[in-house]
């Protein structure tokens, strides 16, 4: 698996341990769903311990995305010493959705809310 994995949905980077969500989340093509299930088992191989989701840019997530998510709440769950972060925007009720399911699979995890001001551009 290269440095960094970039998909429709998403970009994963290896060596900085983030994966930020873009603005339109959509696993459609099989290449993409592919390489989505390579990042969830490079976090499994090789016992990744810190993770940070960035979803904050996030407006709609597709359900395969929102699945991938599960999965990598679910691995990190596992593991007490496993550190989740997830970078999210209150305002958006697609991230607040998906992180209700998220705070059921992973208690545990971090939250780190930004705020969105527009009003400055």
């Amino acid at each position: 698996m290269s440095q960094l994995v970039e998909t429709t949905a998403f970009a994963y980077n290896k060596f900085s341990g983030e994966m930020t969500f873009h603005a339109e989340c959509r696993l459609l093509k099989a290449t993409d769903i592919a390489e989505a299930n390579k990042v969830l088992l490079y976090l499994r191989a090789n016992r990744v311990s810190s993770l940070r989701l960035t979803l904050h840019q996030a407006l709609y997530l597709d359900s395969n995305t929102e699945l991938m998510v599960y999965g990598i709440a679910q691995f990190f769950a596992k593991d007490a010493q496993k550190i989740l972060v997830i970078s999210c925007d209150d305002a958006s009720a697609a991230q607040r959705r998906v992180i209700g399911s998220v705070r059921k699979l992973n208690p545990q995890v971090k939250l780190d809310y930004v705020l969105q001001d527009n009003s400055l551009s």
